[in-house]
């Protein structure tokens, strides 16, 4: 059986969830479907508390699960898909700070 539960701050994938990851991962898009459905509102709440920012977290909820169908075959373990997402939220996070920082430093020095 699986792991089940909270593991550290990341809650563990049930049998079922891996099942969802391992058909996504052959291109069954209802699979992926309902993982995006089962992980959608952690991504986000993540993306809102990274960028204090709703429109933000909106479109990196979208691009997150984008990069993830995309890049689904490179995820060599299904069980660790629930932090594997979460640490392409994070990263897309991060590159929006970057160019939220560098649009606002290139309006005050004019360049």
């Amino acid at each position: 059986m699986w792991c089940e539960g909270k593991v550290g701050r990341y809650t563990a994938m049930t049998e079922q969830q891996v099942q969802l990851v391992v058909a996504a991962q052959s291109s069954d898009i209802k699979s992926f479907e309902e993982l995006f459905a089962s992980t959608m509102k952690k991504v986000y709440a993540l993306a809102r508390m990274i960028t204090k920012n709703a429109g933000d977290a909106e479109d990196i909820l979208q691009e997150t699960f984008i990069t993830a169908w995309r890049k689904l075959n490179t995820l060599e373990t299904p069980l660790t898909f629930s932090v594997w997402i979460q640490v392409i939220d994070k990263n897309l996070c991060n590159m929006q700070l970057r160019k939220r920082t560098w649009r606002y430093s290139r309006c005050r020095t004019g360049y």
